[in-house]
């Protein structure tokens, strides 16, 4: 549970990333002078030798444990945790977070030559990635753009294909007994 409410957090990231890199490379653990100060405070206390240039002897596991007792507490709020892990990480893994079966993050949004509008999903309880039409109505009235945390809501449509030309020139469809979800209508959902 910490793991969970430390990775909703943006300090974490910098945190651990100063971790690992730093501390479990192979060279000695040298800490940048651009750090933030109070991170260099945190692993100053946990170090048992300091030179002009790095720390040795660092007590990594309270390392750990000061870094988390610093950061300000959040609650446990997964669309914060999809979207820091969307910014930071590229991915999302929301591990056993219980997620609505509607929420999806875009991937991309494009037109196609036909100027139907196709948004390329990530389906997050699924881990998997679908792209479906979307009604140009409400895209055109609630743009979205890639990495956006939707909620999404379908409607079901019989699919048609071109059987040809009346005698009119006019084009001649047939329902196909094949159905598609199209996105109707999504939010757009905010922190």
């Amino acid at each position: 549970m910490i793991i969970k409410r430390l990775l909703s957090n943006w300090l974490f990231y910098i945190a651990l990333y100063i971790f690992f890199v730093y501390f479990f490379s192979s060279i000695h653990p040298i800490v940048p002078f651009d750090c933030d100060d109070w991170l260099i405070e945190i692993i100053r206390k946990n170090a048992e030798k300091e030179t002009d240039k790095q720390f040795s002897g660092i007590d990594k596991k309270q390392l750990l444990h000061d870094i988390e007792e610093i950061l300000p507490q959040h609650a446990d709020n997964i669309q914060l945790l999809i979207k820091n892990q969307i910014e930071h990480l590229g991915y999302v893994d929301v591990g056993d977070y219980d997620v609505d079966m509607d929420i999806y993050v875009v991937q991309d949004s494009h037109k196609d030559k036909w100027d139907r509008i196709w948004l390329d999903l990530f389906h997050i309880k699924s881990n998997q990635s679908f792209s479906y039409k979307c009604e140009a109505k409400w895209f055109n009235k609630n743009p979205c753009i890639k990495n956006d945390l939707l909620k999404v809501a379908f409607r079901t449509r019989e699919k048609v294909k071109l059987v040809g030309e009346d005698a009119n020139g006019k084009k001649q469809w047939m329902k196909s007994g094949e159905f598609e979800n199209i996105v109707s209508c999504y939010e757009i959902i905010k922190e």
